[in-house]
């Protein structure tokens, strides 16, 4: 009996919690859409607005901007050893939430990207795109293994192979396929109105998260979608503006983010950090916490508004280049000064020693990054530009 009861005890308390978030955000759901209490609002926009917003947006470069420095935060907790730290203590508390907060950053690409590219076609032009992407990682990819032969004298095996299935860049892995099908996805997604659009989400939503809400007692074989639950989120919201109280919303990101926290920091607390802690797939992308809070904090951000220029520009500077920043920050190439800031500075204080070399890395990485979507949109060019010719040659 004490070992049935220590075996189920974990499986109780692990279920208990998760479906206790899927209910609470269900009867939240259900709360916000009654016409009495309703303090979300839906209205589709004119064809006018939508048109508007081909046109480059403050607003979407400003979530971009978060979401990089997002992806900072989050990558930085590899640097300073968290993955190995026992989760015990307030400081371990701070970090925890500081990383599930920053686990939104990949979501929120995918939402933009379905924002931004809800209308694109099977066009030639749309395909022939695919070669900024391309040389983008290609030149990161050299830039590594120029770096690793310059620090180690050699390249082992398996990061050239990593390099060419792209398993060593798994959000590249994914956006790659997601680019090749956001014009399938379009067809499929612009057939339905509004009523089977919003079926297909809660559909999507269900088939990705449930396997995180009941502790893997479900099936785990479609929790993948959820790029394409997140991609057409980020579609539905670019044809159907939601209003709600950015109170509400920063409330809901804040709140999802310290419920992750607490789950990971209570369930795992004298132990180091586990990938598998909501189903062990996706590393948590798919959970309902992330995907909540993912959505929360896109619209409460997207339709931010500035007139100051120099802001615009920075903005602007960062948001083109997102891709190659975000690739940087894997190899972290452009972030060895901040690294050395860190090791040879005394470790008195923590917090403003690891947040001034945190600084230092998205200042180099940023640099870098820019310099190389410069360098990637001229090799880009450039191979459209011979595919063009062939084709040409070969009409001729």
């Amino acid at each position: 009996m004490v070992g049935v009861y220590y075996c189920l005890l974990p499986l109780l308390t692990s279920l208990a919690w998760q479906l206790g978030a899927a209910g609470a955000c269900v009867v939240a759901g259900i709360f916000l859409c009654l016409p009495k209490w309703r303090v979300i609002s839906v209205h589709e926009r004119t064809d006018q607005e939508i048109l508007q917003q081909n046109k480059r947006s403050v607003g979407i470069d400003f979530v971009k901007t978060i979401a990089i420095v997002l992806v900072f935060t989050f990558h930085f907790l590899f640097a300073i050893g968290f993955y190995q730290m026992p989760l015990e203590g307030a400081g371990m508390f701070v970090k925890t939430c500081i990383r599930w907060a920053s686990a939104v950053c990949v979501p929120l690409f995918i939402v933009i990207t379905g924002y931004l590219q809800g209308t694109k076609k099977p066009t030639r032009g749309y395909y022939l795109k695919f070669a900024f992407p391309v040389s983008s990682y290609l030149l990161n990819a050299c830039l590594l293994i120029i770096y690793l032969w310059i620090r180690s004298g050699s390249v082992s095996i398996d990061i050239l192979r990593g390099l060419v299935n792209l398993d060593l860049y798994w959000y590249i892995n994914m956006y790659f396929g997601l680019y090749l099908m956001i014009p399938l996805l379009n067809l499929a997604w612009n057939a339905f109105n509004k009523k089977g659009q919003e079926i297909i989400l809660v559909t999507l939503t269900i088939l990705t998260s449930l396997y995180t809400v009941t502790n893997g007692w479900t099936t785990g074989y479609w929790p993948a979608l959820y790029p394409v639950l997140l991609y057409y989120t980020g579609a539905f919201i670019r044809r159907y503006r939601i209003q709600c109280s950015r109170w509400l919303l920063g409330g809901i990101y804040l709140a999802a983010s310290l419920l992750a926290a607490i789950k990971c920091y209570f369930t795992l607390h004298g132990g180091v950090f586990q990938w598998n802690l909501f189903g062990a797939f996706c590393n948590e992308y798919n959970s309902l916490l992330v995907i909540g809070a993912t959505v929360s904090l896109f619209l409460l951000c997207y339709e931010f508004k500035s007139r100051t220029k120099w802001l615009i520009r920075l903005l602007r500077y960062v948001a083109v280049s997102s891709l190659e920043i975000y690739l940087l920050t894997v190899t972290n190439f452009g972030s060895q000064f901040s690294y050395f800031f860190v090791r040879y500075l005394p470790n008195t204080h923590v917090i403003v020693v690891y947040g001034i070399a945190l600084s230092l890395s998205m200042f180099f990485n940023t640099l870098l990054g820019y310099w190389l979507h410069k360098l990637s949109t001229r090799m880009g060019n450039r191979l459209i530009l011979v595919i063009e010719r062939k084709n040409k040659l070969k009409a001729i």
